[in-house]
């Protein structure tokens, strides 16, 4: 780089007035480079090869009293992704105040309802213009075309679906799960999976399909 020009590998040198210098990041690989393990030994990485999916982008299934802030399809093109925050740390609030009512000690999303959800953000993308007309940006999985980066709708009705938590979307139970958490480099886990009860929904709350 010289005062007024930038000369490239070949040799050649280049005028430019402005040099904007930027790294890149991994829109859609989330978590990369971290090693969690869930019930049964499954690696969350392989949990996600068919599809990167959370329900609201904060829980998984498979992972009991596992949360995630500006997990898959919570980020914004068009606000500022704070406002998304603040309703993840809100649910999780949530969660966690249900875990302590229940008497249960372990909260597992239920496989229908992580499913569910996942049907409804592909039918709600597939009409926006973060996927439609065959446009290719880096909000989508260069691999599938998949796009687990964007929240197809407006931050209110985010806010509004995340502000409680519906009981019927989860398992509960009392016993005692752990999830190994390290950096790839790190020691395996396989933690025994506890038999799996349920209470009833206070709430069934409002079906992701209606979600506006």
């Amino acid at each position: 780089m010289r005062e007024d020009s930038v000369v490239t590998a070949d040799g050649v040198e280049r005028p430019a007035d402005v040099l904007i210098y930027a790294t890149g990041f991994r829109a859609t690989d989330l978590l990369h480079g971290v090693r969690i393990v869930g019930r049964g030994g499954i690696d969350f990485q392989q949990a996600w090869r068919a599809s990167r999916s959370a329900l609201f982008g904060i829980t998984i299934s498979g992972f009991p009293n596992f949360f995630m802030l500006l997990g898959p399809n919570t980020g914004l093109g068009h606000n500022s992704v704070l406002l998304m925050f603040e309703a993840q740390i809100r649910y999780v609030m949530s969660c966690l105040r249900a875990i302590e009512r229940s008497g249960c000690s372990v909260m597992d999303l239920r496989p229908e309802s992580q499913r569910r959800f996942g049907v409804f953000l592909r039918r709600r993308l597939a009409s926006t213009v973060w996927q439609a007309g065959g446009c290719r940006s880096w909000y989508q999985n260069a691999e599938t075309g998949e796009n687990p980066a964007i929240w197809p709708g407006s931050v209110v009705a985010y806010r509004r679906r995340t502000r409680r938590v519906a009981a019927a979307d989860y398992d509960w139970s009392g016993g005692q799960d752990q999830l190994f958490v390290g950096s790839l480099a790190g020691p395996t886990s396989s933690p025994e999976t506890p038999p799996r009860s349920s209470i009833p929904a206070a709430s069934r709350g409002p079906d992701p399909d209606t979600l506006p």
